[in-house]
């Protein structure tokens, strides 16, 4: 596969520029965002947060937003070592096979939760409830990923 001069690490946007401004509308955008996110969120509770808190959680979303902004900026096409079509990848199948899997177990799961909350009259907050089910889902999906990958390898 020969590597096109218009392909780079970080690609390209798909509405043109280098990769250094893709790179720098990711941040920026990303920062933007972020201040907004933790201005809404002391909006929502201000006698819970004070100001230092605007800074604090900017850092944390920025990483995340970035991420995402470049997602959505790049174009696939521009960057080295891309797959062509990664619908039709082996772990696009694996991963397939492992979300129809988790699906599946997680409906028997709770299925059965359920019953053993109504029958023995279980209190557990729902922050807890759903965590537990969600750390499940996670873990089932997990090892179905693995037991696909490793039964095609």
């Amino acid at each position: 596969m020969s590597i096109d001069k218009t392909q780079s690490t970080w690609g390209r946007s798909r509405f043109g520029g280098s990769q250094a401004t893709l790179i720098l509308v990711s941040i920026l955008g990303a920062t933007a965002l972020a201040q907004l996110l933790a201005w809404g969120i002391i909006a929502l509770q201000p006698e819970q947060v004070t100001w230092w808190w605007v800074p604090v959680a900017s850092l944390a979303f920025i990483p995340v937003l970035a991420a995402t902004f470049w997602v959505v900026l790049v174009d696939r096409n521009t960057i080295k070592g891309a797959t062509r079509n990664p619908e039709s990848s082996i772990e696009n199948h694996w991963y397939g096979k492992a979300a129809e899997t988790t699906f599946h177990l997680m409906i028997a799961a709770m299925g059965l939760g359920a019953g053993a909350f109504a029958i023995f009259d279980w209190q557990v907050s729902p922050a807890l409830l759903l965590t537990s089910v969600t750390v499940l889902a996670m873990l089932v999906f997990l090892v179905s990923y693995q037991v696909y990958k490793r039964k095609d390898a």
